[in-house]
């Protein structure tokens, strides 16, 4: 190689490998939920992969490359190895917060010691800049010397963490992997030639090319499944967890653990089977929470980190579950309770659902895994508890509550938390949302005022319809539904009610469970609760007394279940009316449903199919594919002729001979072959020593010349197919 190619060549590896290593990092990054710097990490690493790259061209053998790489790794790790014990501590537990949350069975590890949100992040990233420094110089190993398996390990590595949990990494990062791993893939027999430099930039506008063209017609935000890719998708979650499947239904209110995609269902539908089995002393109606969630990013909720929670919480003996229960007790010691026994049968989430005011819970032979105070973790089907709680208070109580002073500080760290994590509301929809909720409610009013009308609002701002369509792409969810389509379902309100009440000042977040109306209960008997009572609501956070439930959805009781029913419930007038899909509990406000329901008929026929075509069209699927097929078969067109012609010019004189005899072979069928190449292929087969250099252009000369003849006076069609199916261009 001349020094040009050199100097081009070593400028291409160290692109790559620092672009590969760019892509590695923001990856693993984007997986974590505890907020690491991303500079942070891929600086440091960046620049040990450079000074590996430099001493692996200083130097004759890779194993020197290998041994000055650990000499740095260790130098590092013994500078602080506290540090590294704590950041490898915090990005394990960070891990399996994250896989907890998807993967049944795996628990949420905590770190032995506590940390501020500040130094557990620096630690972290400490830990990941020495394990980016090992994967820099792995890639730079790997592409200094065209060595597949050094990168394709870390890259795979990254890629399958994301996989694992069924999350998409960034297109871009996902690409650029991809197309690094191929190309080393491609050139790991050229090393150190020519040939990998031209291959790496053949191949990069084709990658180009493709991403751009995916980007444009499959465009991620927004992107809405089909209804039946996504029943298939909700049926292998169920028969992954062990459960039965219904085909051809499309299940809402299964997601991630601990988490809500709210985009993923357009139409309510539900299968009628029983999802809980539930046993209480008390008619009374019941709001068993499965799981609540802080975070809201556009299309979900989701859960906020558990650092947070740790560093203010993590040392108290304190749990939340039982906060309003505790209050009530030291205030009142004559509070009476109430027994709840729940068993599961077909559940959307293996969670322990559970009423408000929880005083303790029972259960056998399984230990109890909380995550937060979002939710505690299930063995899923067959599960059975029993649950003694107290019934809710009035707001107003919480005024007059005594509580002791070790609970009273607990609870002051718990407010602050709600403070800091339930009252987020997106960037772009601040001043819309803060200046829609202060023309509900005003600065002066009460906490109860406040809920009241934010709810008051909220049900009539929207109608109920279990067929609203899908949100179109890059549209927000709740700002679509309060804005444009103005009809939904539980899912909606709760969350158009959570960022109302959060833009109005009121730490509020979202959940969602099973509720079970006071009628339906029968005391000392089982009652089966189908997955149609499967609900979404908002709760919000009372001083003193903990989160208590809040209704937003029409058709439901009043905003505060505790208190009085705005509207009284009166089952037996609706059901004829109400559609399959509609919850059952809408029986409670017949007079709002007859409407809706009627609506829900003449729409869906109108409206709802054009919108989910557009939205599941899969025309740009099968054009991409399209695309992508064609230029394949061009780009095998076109190299297919080249091979052949690199084999007959380079390698030694029997595979020459071989590649030159081959093509003479398959030129048969259309002219003859001279005798002359006989011989030469006998030669070359049983010789000692094979052609010579002549010889061999010889041989090559009497193929070129049986390709003229087979071109000579064919039909323009004939000479087609000679050229792009047989490869033929002489």
């Amino acid at each position: 190689m001349t020094t040009r190619e050199k100097v081009l060549a070593g400028v291409w590896e160290a692109v790559c490998a620092l672009w590969g290593l760019f892509a590695a990092v923001w990856c693993f990054v984007d997986l974590l939920p505890m907020g690491v710097g991303f500079l942070r990490i891929w600086l440091p690493a960046a620049w040990v992969t450079l000074l590996i790259l430099c001493l692996l061209w200083l130097m004759k053998k890779p194993w020197r490359g290998l041994l000055v790489l650990a000499v740095l790794l260790v130098a590092f790790c013994l500078y602080d190895p506290e540090k590294m014990i704590q950041g490898g501590a915090q990005v394990g537990c960070s891990l399996s917060e994250v896989y907890s949350q998807h993967i049944e069975g795996v628990k949420q590890f905590y770190p032995l010691q506590n940390l501020l949100v500040s130094e557990a992040r620096r630690v972290a990233e400490h830990f990941l800049t020495v394990c980016f420094g090992l994967v820099g110089g792995l890639l730079a190993l790997s592409f200094h010397y065209r060595w597949f398996v050094p990168a394709f390990l870390p890259l795979g590595g990254v890629i399958l963490a994301q996989a694992v949990v069924l999350r998409t990494p960034p297109l871009w990062a996902l690409f650029s992997m991809l197309f690094l791993v191929l190309w080393l893939a491609l050139s790991a027999h050229h090393a150190r030639s020519r040939a990998a430099f031209r291959q790496g930039a053949l191949l990069l506008p084709v990658v180009a090319l493709l991403l751009c063209l995916a980007w444009v017609l499959c465009p991620r935000e927004g992107y809405q499944r089909s209804p039946q890719v996504e029943s298939l998708r909700l049926q292998l979650n169920q028969l992954a967890n062990g459960n039965r499947v219904s085909l051809n239904v499309l299940i809402p209110f299964q997601g991630r653990k601990g988490q809500s995609q709210l985009n993923d269902t357009g139409r309510l539908q539900f299968t009628g089977e029983t999802a809980l089995r539930v046993y209480c002393t008390q008619p009374q109606k019941l709001y068993l929470k499965g799981f609540s969630a802080d975070r809201y990013e556009g299309d979900r909720w989701a859960q906020s980190s558990a650092l947070e929670y740790d560093a203010l919480l993590g040392q108290l003996e304190f749990s939340p579950f039982t906060l309003t229960a505790q209050a009530m007790r030291a205030t009142w010691p004559e509070t009476a309770s109430y027994e709840v026994q729940v068993e599961l049968v077909a559940p959307n989430g293996n969670y322990y659902y559970l009423p408000y005011g929880m005083v303790s819970l029972q259960n056998e032979g399984e230990s109890l895994t909380r995550v937060k105070d979002s939710y505690m973790n299930s063995m899923g089907p067959g599960t059975q508890y029993a649950v003694s709680a107290v019934a809710l208070p009035d707001w107003s109580q919480n005024q007059s509550l005594s509580l002791p002073q070790s609970l009273a500080v607990a609870e002051s760290q718990y407010q602050q938390y709600a403070q800091d994590t339930c009252l987020q509301v997106p960037e772009e929809l601040e001043d819309w949302l803060t200046e829609l909720a202060y023309s509900i409610v005003s600065p002066e009013d009460t906490l109860e005022t406040k809920v009241d009308k934010v709810s008051a609002w909220v049900r009539q701002a929207a109608r109920y319809d279990a067929a609203p369509g899908t949100v179109p792409p890059g549209k927000d969810y709740v700002e679509y539904f309060l804005t444009e389509n103005k009809k939904g379902y539980c899912m909606h309100f709760a969350s158009a009610g959570v960022l109302l009440l959060r833009a109005a000042g009121v730490p509020a977040r979202y959940v969602e469970g099973y509720v079970v109306n006071e009628g339906d209960i029968t005391p000392e008997t089982w009652l089966a609760v189908p997955d149609s009572q499967a609900h979404a609501w908002a709760e919000v956070y009372v001083p003193g007394m903990g989160f208590l439930p809040v209704e937003m959805t029409p058709g439901y009781g009043g905003a505060i279940p505790q208190q009085a029913e705005v509207v009284p419930e009166e089952p037996e007038e609706v059901p004829e009316e109400i559609p399959e899909e509609t919850p059952e509990e809408v029986e409670t406000a017949p007079e709002e449903i007859p409407e809706e329901t009627e609506l829900e008929e003449q729409e869906p026929e109108e409206e709802l199919p054009e919108e989910e075509a557009k939205q599941s069209s899969p025309w740009p699927l099968v054009i991409l594919l399209g695309l992508v097929l064609i230029s394949a078969g061009g780009g095998w067109l076109w190299f297919r002729p080249r091979w052949q012609r690199r084999q007959e010019t380079h390698g030694s004189s029997r595979s020459r001979a071989a590649a030159i005899y081959r093509r003479i072979q398959a030129l048969e069928k259309y002219a003859p072959a001279p005798s002359r190449a006989s011989e030469l292929a006998d030669k070359a087969c049983f010789s000692k020593n094979g052609l010579s250099e002549q010889e061999l252009i010889e041989f090559a000369g009497l193929a070129r010349q049986m390709e003229q003849d087979a071109k000579a006076g064919t039909k323009p069609l004939r000479r087609l197919w000679l050229r792009w199916g047989k490869g033929i261009s002489g």
